[in-house]
């Protein structure tokens, strides 16, 4: 789990700006579990790095990162959601911490240990990432850089 600590970390910028090679050659194990998980899976673009195979996908009109150790293990799928898709006492207690601050994005992630959460909000200039810790309840989980 904790080298996707650091996945996490780098998922703000996957989404922002990420070059995928065209020729990334993605093993038949990671195929087949990723299209028996995605069935529906559209416009569908690979890297491979820290030796790990990332997808980036649209599926049901929403857009999912996932990723996959070498022999084909899901490690962990995250997407976006907004504020609104949050349960109630998350969504809540977000508005709530934020008060005037900027939301900037908030995603799922789901990997063995269940589902979390995870929510930016730009103060005074920096920006702070939280992670949900219970279903009303969030904590600091990095600071970032602007």
């Amino acid at each position: 789990m904790k080298k996707f600590l650091l996945a996490l970390t780098l998922f703000c910028s996957v989404f922002a700006a990420t070059a995928f090679a065209s020729d990334i050659k993605v093993s038949s194990r990671v195929l087949t579990s990723f299209n028996s998980s995605f069935r529906d899976a559209e416009k569908v673009e690979w890297s491979f790095d820290n030796n790990m195979y990332q997808a980036k996908f649209i599926q049901d009109e929403q857009q999912f990162t996932a990723y996959f150790d070498t022999d084909g293990k899901m490690l962990v799928v995250a997407r976006f959601v907004a504020v609104n898709q949050l349960p109630s006492g998350l969504k809540k207690s977000l508005n709530e911490m934020a008060g005037d601050d900027i939301i900037s994005f908030v995603f799922e992630l789901t990997d063995e240990e269940g589902v979390h959460f995870y929510a930016t909000l730009e103060r005074d200039g920096k920006k702070e990432m939280f992670r949900s810790i219970s279903s009303k309840k969030w904590e600091t989980y990095n600071k970032l850089k602007k």
